[in-house]
């Protein structure tokens, strides 16, 4: 295959993927024969390896919408909804949605999580997480060998430094 239309080449380590001819094909990046990967899934675009290299995920569209195709990268048979939901253990409908994603707003919605647009309000201000990250500085009561976030939480209140906190929010102060 010396002559031809090469179209989204996607490389990984030392293999390049193209399409060319409406299918995929594979060629070692120190040359060689290029080795079709795909037959009879109408025009396919788009490839792209997982991180590991093991897998292409591509479109392809034979009849109607474009659908996304996973396969294993040496060739072999192109899944579609089912196959892919089965091999990630996840449901159809999250495949679905995920397309639906970056069908309406691109591959970076698609691929990361959805920011959540509830805000969050702090249940602790700058001087009563000073107070509790001192107070777990000093010695346990008697009879603990350490302060335990309930402790910590109980004793902020008894303090007077909160009005109540529960060893929930204590922990977030820590992590």
């Amino acid at each position: 295959m010396s002559h031809g239309y090469y179209r989204f080449p996607t490389l990984h380590s030392d293999r390049l993927v193209f399409v060319s001819e409406d299918d995929l094909w594979a060629v070692p990046t120190a040359g060689g024969v290029a080795r079709r990967l795909t037959a009879n899934l109408g025009a396919v675009s788009a490839p792209f390896f997982s991180p590991d290299g093991a897998t292409l995920a591509f479109t392809g569209r034979e009849e109607g919408h474009a659908e996304v195709y996973v396969m294993d990268a040496e060739g072999g048979p192109a899944r579609v909804d089912e196959g892919i939901a089965s091999a990630l253990e996840v449901s159809v409908r999250t495949i679905e949605r995920v397309r639906q994603r970056f069908v309406e707003q691109g591959l970076a919605a698609a691929l990361l999580p959805k920011p959540s647009a509830r805000l969050y309000a702090r249940k602790l201000d700058g001087e009563q997480e000073a107070h509790l990250l001192a107070l777990a500085c000093t010695r346990p009561p008697e009879g603990k060998a350490r302060w335990s976030l309930r402790l910590l939480a109980e004793r902020m209140v008894e303090l007077e430094h909160v009005d109540g906190l529960s060893h929930e929010i204590a922990a977030s102060i820590f992590v």
